[in-house]
């Protein structure tokens, strides 16, 4: 219980900070748009934030006075299974690719991220990794780039962005 607190707690303040960066970032629409670019996610995150401020004061009137001790909650946790599960270990990827989705492109990234979920989610045939793969990623990008017209991410390292370049014409020229 004193996990789903914090969790809570700490999304309350992530989102608190979505809320900050929305109000501070989003410029005007240049469309004459009466209520703006920032007023749904705005809403969105305040109905948020009230849900997840709800959550958290039911969980501390329904928290037991013995479990309301952080320090001895924290010492009974096997850290080390905990660090090495498959959600923490899918969750720490997820943020990984993330970071390198632009720098690495679209491509290379997520057939990397499509095996390791795979293998996380117990898939351990070397050659089914590689080749499932694969064919999720073609699929995803042609889905995005075909179907809707959204360019991904080519990367900034060259070889790596020539090689998305590349891939595109190759698509354009079938599709013609």
């Amino acid at each position: 219980m004193m996990f789903e607190l914090l969790f809570s707690i700490a999304l309350f303040l992530f989102f608190g900070y979505c809320l900050f960066y929305v109000s501070t970032t989003v410029t005007v629409s240049t469309v004459s748009d009466p209520l703006g670019a920032a007023l749904w996610p705005q809403i969105l995150l305040v109905l948020l934030l009230i849900v997840l401020a709800l959550n958290i004061y039911h969980l501390v009137r329904k928290m037991p006075g013995e479990e309301r001790n952080l320090s001895r909650v924290l010492s009974q946790v096997d850290w080390g299974k905990a660090l090495t599960s498959p959600l923490f270990l899918g969750i720490v990827t997820l943020l990984i690719y993330a970071y390198l989705l632009n720098i690495t492109g679209f491509l290379l990234t997520s057939w990397v991220l499509c095996m390791v979920y795979c293998y996380l989610l117990g898939e351990r045939r070397l050659v089914v990794l590689p080749v499932f793969s694969l064919v999720t990623v073609v699929v995803l990008f042609l889905l995005f780039y075909k179907g809707m017209g959204i360019q991904m991410p080519r990367g900034t390292i060259p070889f790596l962005r020539n090689f998305a370049l590349s891939v595109e014409s190759l698509l354009r020229s079938i599709g013609k």
